[in-house]
């Protein structure tokens, strides 16, 4: 859940619900408006989405890696932009009147390879017990994990949008050069025309669900293998 300020103090926040009853598109991600007094004033936006897949046994829901998920950001004039990536298409709404724009942009799909898979599964930690009492951690997803996750044969289009104080619109892609895929970014003006692709310098963190730009820089809070949280400033080059 996201949630962000508007200038004139009302308050946007991203919800997900799941229906166990519904397999296709168990997921329903809404992004609503609310009041300064956090009164719901209505619905900007509603996806359905198959971002986890809801299993009884245990019941839980497991994650599906690379699926198009909404991505969104709000602009320093109040203007909420939001992509769902399944094809490179960004939305732009007033909170109130509803959608001003739409832009999309051409580009490659890249496949998910079996590196990713890996990536993917070692995230996962497993606490083990023994016999006598002690445990140990296990790296790797249980069979119930690994038995119920579908992997497409391609990345969706982005994977997170920004916007930065000059109202530009940043989204990150996914790139056959896994080295190079964490440094770039597409910038469109809040138009939607396309200015550049964007290099960060240094060794960007990703995903950058909770970066922000300011000041010719992206700053962002990153985790360590010990899950401690720093934040790092980084530099933006043209």
């Amino acid at each position: 859940m996201q949630i962000r300020g508007l200038p004139g103090g009302q308050i946007i926040i991203e919800i997900e619900k799941t229906d166990f009853s519904n397999q296709k598109y168990p997921q329903e991600c809404r992004i609503d408006l609310y009041s300064s007094d956090m009164e719901f004033i209505k619905t900007i936006y509603s996806r359905r989405l198959y971002r986890a897949k809801p299993i009884m046994k245990p019941r839980v829901v497991v994650p599906q890696p690379f699926n198009p998920m909404v991505h969104w950001d709000v602009s320093p004039e109040g203007k909420v932009v939001i992509g769902f990536s399944a094809k490179y298409e960004i939305e732009v709404f007033d909170p109130l009147d509803g959608k001003l724009l739409s832009f999309s942009h051409k580009y490659t799909p890249v496949k998910v390879n079996n590196k990713d898979k890996v990536d993917h599964f070692s995230k996962f930690q497993v606490r083990e017990f023994k016999a006598d009492g002690s445990s140990r951690i296990r790296i790797g997803a249980p069979d119930y994990i690994a038995n119920n996750t579908e992997f497409p044969k391609f990345k969706p289009a982005f994977n997170s949008i920004l916007i930065d104080p000059e109202e530009n619109i940043w989204v990150h892609t996914y790139k056959e050069n896994r080295d190079e895929e964490n440094r770039y970014f597409d910038v469109f003006d809040k138009e939607g025309q396309f200015i550049n692709h964007v290099r960060i310098l240094g060794e960007a963190g990703f995903p950058f669900f909770k970066a922000k730009i300011h000041k010719n820089h992206l700053w962002q809070i990153e985790t360590d293998e010990e899950g401690f949280h720093t934040v790092v400033k980084y530099r933006i080059s043209n």
